[in-house]
This record gives C-alpha cells, structure tokens and sequence, in this order.
C-alpha cells in the first residue's frame, strides 16, 4: 500500500497563537468598555431643571434604564376603566 503524504498548511501552535491574540483584544476591549462605565457619571435633571440626583455612575443609570422599560410595560398593561365608569 502506498504511503500518502500532504503538506501541512497551519500547525496547531499557530492555530493557538492566533485564537490567543484573538482572545486577549477581546478582552482588552471589553477592560476598556468595563474601566468607562466604572468611572462615567451624569446627573439626572427633571424638565423643570432641578436635579433629582447628580454623579450617578452609568452602570447605574443603564440598568435603571431596562427597569423604567418593565416598569412602563406593567403601566401599559394594567388594566382601566372607561371615563366616567366609578
């Protein structure tokens, strides 16, 4: 039986070298997003310009976010009576 050969065109080192490269600015990248948000901070200012807080952290106010989005959906979804219905 004849041998067969084939020339081998990557090594698995060189496939580990290049998902670990991929790896590491993955996770530079979300380092970076992550060192942001820890030190960005807002104020929340009401329409009449007072402010209802100051330096919140934007972490906070993300989350808070999603949780005035359910909020609004429970709001929404509570049911009413007709006008003039006691």
């Amino acid at each position: 039986m004849p041998t067969e050969q084939k020339e081998m065109t990557t090594t698995v080192h060189d496939k580990l070298e290049y998902m670990f490269g991929s790896v590491a600015e993955w996770l530079d990248a979300v380092l970076q997003k992550e060192r942001t948000n820890q030190e960005a901070r807002a104020d929340i200012i009401l329409p009449d310009g007072s402010a209802l807080a100051t330096d919140i952290p934007a972490t906070f106010l993300l989350g808070m976010e999603s949780k005035l989005k359910e909020l609004r959906e429970v709001f929404l979804a509570t049911p009413t009576l007709q006008p003039g219905i006691r």
